[in-house]
């Protein structure tokens, strides 16, 4: 089956990989394309939501993941060594009761050496509502079968509608890990924002603002890639 996607860009933000560069507004362009499926779809965990995926050092494949099971809401990997054709459980990284704890946006990323670092929401709530938002990174030695807690990203304590949600991790040009995510300031506003560690994730730097700072918009969750000439999207 062939569909056709348009997809609009506008007010996207161009950063350059060294930290604290000016953020460059793109024009608004509307685009349309036929996307038809290359395979049929393969199943990482069929409880499983909210999957990423990163390439270790030998060649595999490490998805992260959130499964809720009964009363309880896991944070969990996968393997695969097959380039994403089969995958296996490998590891839970945290868990906790779903009615105390909202733990998800897993965003996995494997380092040169062999470490693996997991970033994820990690949220305390009662019956009313959030009593802390928190954004956690974990470490795994062992090619994502076990985990142990590395640093809190950024951790909030509840301020009105000041959430922070959906992590995304990359290795800058300097070699210093870059965390990206989503700052809720109220229903209608949400910028996004980034720091940075220069210690593998153990300690990080001030809030860098990446887009909606001065706006009263939605900007959504991010994601980042590598624009050329050290530029990044």
């Amino acid at each position: 089956m062939v569909a056709f996607a348009t997809l609009l860009l506008t007010a996207v933000t161009a950063l350059s990989s060294l930290v604290g560069a000016h953020p460059v507004e793109i024009e608004e362009r509307q685009m349309s394309a036929a996307v038809a499926p290359v395979a049929d779809p393969v199943i990482i965990d069929n409880i499983g939501v909210y999957a990423r995926v990163t390439r270790l050092e030998d060649g595999s494949l490490l998805a992260g993941y959130a499964t809720y099971e009964g009363s309880d809401v896991f944070l969990r990997t996968a393997r695969s060594t097959d380039d994403g054709a089969s995958w296996a459980r490998l590891g839970v990284v945290d868990s906790g009761p779903s009615a105390t704890r909202e733990i998800d946006n897993a965003f996995p990323l494997a380092l040169s050496g062999g470490r693996v670092l997991y970033a994820f929401r990690n949220h305390d709530k009662n019956g009313s509502g959030y009593t802390q938002y928190r954004i956690t990174l974990c470490v795994s030695e062992d090619g994502g079968a076990s985990w142990s807690f590395l640093s809190q990203i950024d951790e909030r304590s509840p301020s009105g509608r000041n959430g922070v949600w959906e992590p995304f991790l990359r290795v800058g040009v300097n070699g210093e890990i870059q965390a990206y995510y989503s700052s809720e300031n109220a229903d209608n506003d949400q910028d996004n924002i980034m720091k940075a560690s220069s210690d593998g994730g153990a300690t990080w730097g001030p809030i860098i603002g990446v887009s909606g700072g001065d706006v009263v918009s939605r900007d959504g969750m991010m994601g980042v890639a590598d624009a050329g000439n050290g530029n990044l999207m």
